[in-house]
């Protein structure tokens, strides 16, 4: 169901005005302002409760999710000055996400999700906002300003890798266990992202009859590549690996030029110490 109106004179500079109210089973939408055509000049209030995105999921194209539940509230007022000037974007109010389940075929575990979002002007403010997949955790902290860019945390509390296995559609030739966890930092500008962060393990992995004692990696990455700066692992048994590299990821160009197809040209260098006779040691009955 749909009430309102729209006026709209054809005269360039003129804006298109809304006013619009709808029932979504039981939410309750409002839009109310005016949008310039010619440059996207756009002033407006925008008030959903309750709404089961459910019900508007299927209406979005090329989505490779299937939604199982999720709400959504929102009250903002939006100004955007024109297109050319989306960075000088102001909006003001609260969004929230809750109970978002959905599943994909790359995941045999659904993903869950909430989040709430204050929109302050200039700057985007990430409150209580988690992802989970099986004992997975995301959360996610900081803020995002339109002008200055990214100030965002992400932690990964430990986890398993057992149960990382059973997620991914891979499957492993040797048996995995162990815990990691990891911590990220998002800068950057809005269209300039930079994630820098650390993987390490909690508990010790064992890779078939091989225990890591400790590994530990430090990894920068933006849309062009992924640097991995310091890989370290120290085997139960002595000695150590020590490894660097870069992926060019080439994704600024996927985005850029709409691409499917591209290359990832990797360079990877490491160096290993390792007591080969207490390596193998596991894997015979005899020395």
């Amino acid at each position: 169901q749909l009430d309102g109106s729209v006026t709209y004179n054809q005269t360039e500079g003129q804006p298109l005005e809304y006013d619009l109210d709808t029932e979504i089973g039981q939410a309750i939408a409002n839009i109310e302002g005016q949008t310039v055509i010619e440059t996207g000049k756009t002033n407006a209030e925008v008030l959903i409760e309750d709404l089961a995105l459910t019900k508007v999921f299927p209406l979005l194209p090329n989505v490779p999710l299937d939604l199982t539940s999720g709400r959504l509230n929102a009250d903002l007022d939006v100004n955007i000055p024109s297109f050319e000037q989306i960075n000088d974007t102001r909006i003001q109010g609260d969004l929230s996400l809750t109970r978002f389940q959905a599943e994909t075929e790359q995941l045999s575990q659904p993903l869950n999700a909430r989040s709430r979002l204050r929109f302050r002007g200039e700057r985007v403010e990430i409150d209580r906002t988690q992802a989970s997949i099986n004992d997975i955790v995301a959360r996610i902290d900081g803020r995002l300003n339109w002008e200055k860019g990214y100030d965002v945390s992400i932690e990964v509390p430990s986890f398993s890798l057992s149960n990382l296995l059973e997620i991914i559609p891979v499957q492993s030739p040797i048996p995995v266990a162990g815990n990691i966890q990891a911590d990220f930092q998002l800068t950057g500008a809005i269209k300039e992202p930079l994630l820098t962060g650390t993987i390490s393990n909690t508990k010790p992995v064992r890779l078939a009859q091989t225990q890591i004692q400790t590994f530990n990696t430090q990894l920068e990455a933006s849309l062009e590549r992924v640097v991995l700066e310091q890989l370290n692992i120290v085997p139960a048994a002595g000695g150590k690996i020590t490894g660097n590299g870069i992926l060019e990821t080439n994704l600024d160009r996927v985005l850029a030029e709409n691409t499917e197809s591209v290359t990832m040209p990797l360079e990877f260098e490491f160096e290993a110490e390792l007591p080969a006779e207490e390596l193998l040691q596991p894997y015979y009955e005899n020395s």
